[in-house]
């Protein structure tokens, strides 16, 4: 199973590679949840930390999206972001 440092810099090396490559938007699916089996909530609040984080420290980086697959991990999103406007989501 990964572990939550691993996470973290995964999310970190993404953003810092789309601002590099000028991206205007940068979509997340849950990332190690399915067949890996990291608990959603701790993926999606790691998830949703780091954007935070990266968006503080770049207010003019990429548009960032979270897709999510399902309804329960949908859900967890939508409680991690409440009516925050910086972080979208979009559930398929």
């Amino acid at each position: 199973m990964p572990c939550r440092a691993a996470s973290t810099v995964r999310y970190r090396t993404s953003l810092t590679r789309a601002l590099e490559l000028h991206c205007c938007t940068v979509a997340f699916p849950a990332i190690s949840t399915g067949v890996y089996h990291y608990p959603p909530q701790e993926a999606a609040a790691i998830a949703v930390a780091e954007c935070r984080r990266f968006l503080a420290e770049h207010p003019d980086g990429p548009e960032i999206t979270f897709v999510c697959f399902s309804t329960a991990m949908a859900d967890i999103y939508r409680q991690l972001l409440g009516s925050e406007l910086e972080l979208s989501l979009i559930h398929i």
